[in-house]
């Protein structure tokens, strides 16, 4: 990891970015966040979305074998895959 880059609490809860560098099957993982809402209690709603760069070819073969929903995914403004999970309580 190269650094956090901001961490914030409020009315329990919590929002974290981190940015680091990490190669995985051919792309490299370079933001986790997590994601909650005010508008939920804590238990109740919560997430994370997590940034990949890397080829198409080897995005895709990244997608198949983590059976990644493409519902899920979006693109930056950089051209990375910004690939979100949410989770309900």
């Amino acid at each position: 990891m190269e650094n956090i880059k901001n961490f914030a609490e409020k009315d329990k809860n919590i929002n974290l970015s981190l940015m680091f560098s990490y190669k995985l099957d051919n792309v490299i993982i370079r933001k986790i966040s997590f994601l909650t809402s005010p508008s939920y209690s804590e238990n109740e709603w919560g997430g994370y979305y997590y940034i990949v760069e890397g080829s198409r070819k080897n995005f895709l073969n990244f997608t198949r074998k983590y059976h990644l929903s493409f519902d899920n995914i979006t693109k930056t403004s950089l051209g990375h895959y910004k690939v979100t999970c949410i989770m309900v309580g």
